[in-house]
């Protein structure tokens, strides 16, 4: 597929995730943005304060990605987005066994609601929805909802012991604020 102008920047990073860098490159932190399945490449550079040169240059830089990689599969482009590091697919595993649950999986959603405008959802499922990602780290399993990949382009999936505050953690460069209890994001 050639990336041209009127193309819907959430279109060219479904297709390609790995775009998704060029675009920050460029100055476009679109990724995580509301206004990202709405928007074209064209007016996502004008609404920025950009201008037909830096529109040029984005779209040679896209097609020349897409050219020199193949798209990414589901499952690379997963683990392109998102990290859980070994002491989350540890305590996963340990919950999903006590739970009982050793037939299920772990879902990572982004829904809209919370103080801050969106909270995560992790939850354990027994099958992926046609639309889920799948991704496989530490030996774990670990679907994410299509519809919220942009939004955790680049998250961590942590779990933090101690005594104040344990359990699981989700670092999301992409979040700008952030609600106090750490579940809500914007």
């Amino acid at each position: 597929m050639k990336i041209n102008k009127g193309m819907v920047i959430a279109e060219v990073v479904e297709n390609y995730p790995h775009t998704a860098e060029i675009f920050e490159q460029h100055g476009l932190h679109c990724i995580g943005c509301s206004a990202n399945p709405f928007e074209t490449l064209e007016s996502g550079i004008y609404e920025h304060g950009l201008g037909e040169q830096e529109l040029n240059n984005l779209i040679k830089d896209l097609n020349n990605a897409v050219e020199s990689m193949k798209p990414l599969t589901k499952t690379q482009s997963a683990q392109k987005l998102i990290n859980v590091t070994p002491s989350a697919a540890e305590q996963i595993k340990l919950v999903l066994e006590q739970q009982k649950k050793t037939d299920h999986v772990l879902k990572l959603k982004v829904v809209k609601g919370g103080c801050a405008g969106y909270s995560y959802e992790l939850t354990f499922v027994k099958e992926a929805a046609p639309t889920d990602v799948k991704y496989e780290e530490h030996g774990l399993q670990v679907f994410v909802d299509k519809e919220s990949l942009p939004l955790v382009q680049g998250a961590e999936i942590d779990y933090v012991a101690g005594l104040m505050n344990p359990g699981f953690k989700i670092r999301n460069p992409n979040q700008h604020h952030s609600c106090g209890c750490g579940n809500s994001f914007r």
